[in-house]
């Protein structure tokens, strides 16, 4: 197996994706979880630590309804808009091709949080045991934090020239489109969680 294989995922793999909504709706819990997780992690004590056990239920409850929420509202806000853009690189010929397609590009970013998530956990270890930690090892962490947006990019690139077979021209374009969007997007969702979501846990 190539290490691109590896690193964004065989084109295989992307080949495959359907339009079946089941694995959607699973995707989008997942999604919701990744968004989520950290957070939770971080304030665990203030959620659900010392508290009476209406509280406890009443943020479990909330918990589960903004995994779903925030989910969706991610994958949404990414795949539609360029779904859009993308409709005006590539003219499709058939009304249920184009609806199949925007299922795959929500798969496509679903997918890509596979690449995303694994590493994201070994930075969050790291993080909380940095003093503990080999020095090199705290490098390589750093490291793979700089180079996370571009590899989840890429492997969302790698998707959508597969499902789309663009043009030379408008594949080298995907990838920067990709990047500042879900750069845009993260930015925004984290300043949602960060100052709103949370806050109703307290």
């Amino acid at each position: 197996m190539k290490l691109l294989d590896i690193l964004l995922l065989p084109k295989n793999f992307y080949k495959k994706l359907n339009d079946k909504r089941s694995t959607l709706y699973l995707g989008i819990v997942f999604v919701g979880i990744a968004d989520l997780v950290f957070n939770f992690l971080d304030n665990y004590s203030a959620v659900f630590g010392g508290k009476a056990g209406n509280a406890i239920y009443r943020n479990i409850m909330l918990s589960v309804v903004f995994i779903v929420i925030l989910g969706a509202v991610d994958i949404l806000f990414f795949s539609k808009p360029l779904f859009d853009l993308f409709k005006k690189f590539k003219k499709e010929t058939r009304e249920t091709e184009t609806g199949t397609k925007l299922i795959k590009l929500m798969k496509i970013y679903i997918s890509a949080h596979f690449v995303l998530v694994p590493l994201e956990i070994l930075i969050y270890i790291a993080a909380k045991n940095i003093n503990s930690l080999n020095y090199n090892v705290v490098l390589i962490a750093a490291f793979v934090e700089f180079i996370l947006p571009v590899l989840f990019s890429a492997a969302i690139s790698r998707g959508i020239n597969v499902i789309y077979n663009f043009q030379p021209l408008f594949k080298r374009l995907v990838f920067i489109v990709v990047f500042i969007w879900t750069y845009a997007l993260g930015f925004a969702l984290s300043f949602v969680i960060d100052n709103w979501i949370m806050k109703l846990f307290v």
